[in-house]
């Protein structure tokens, strides 16, 4: 989906959101990124060799809720770094 179509549908607050937290979350893969890069050993390709695979985000009414997926093993450090991030995005 297009930014313009999400903007209209979601609103300028909301995307503006999204996209930093999103780049948080890339950086934090980037930081982590052989962590990621071991995995491909025991995956087939990109399996769970993005952090993309790790998480969801849902909403209720006008909050947003962050969670991991049932079958992540992300170390607890990434977690927590996911988390904040989260946190900082959207407890603003």
């Amino acid at each position: 989906m297009s930014d313009d179509w999400k903007r209209k549908i979601f609103g300028s607050e909301y995307v503006d959101r999204d996209d930093q937290f999103r780049k948080l979350l890339k950086q934090i893969e980037e930081k982590h990124i052989e962590w990621f890069n071991k995995r491909k050993e025991n995956y087939p390709k990109d399996r769970f060799n993005e952090l993309n695979y790790h998480w969801m985000m849902y909403n209720e009414g006008n909050r947003s809720f962050f969670k991991f997926m049932d079958n992540s093993d992300l170390p607890d450090a990434i977690k927590k770094e996911c988390i904040d991030a989260f946190e900082k995005v959207y407890s603003a």
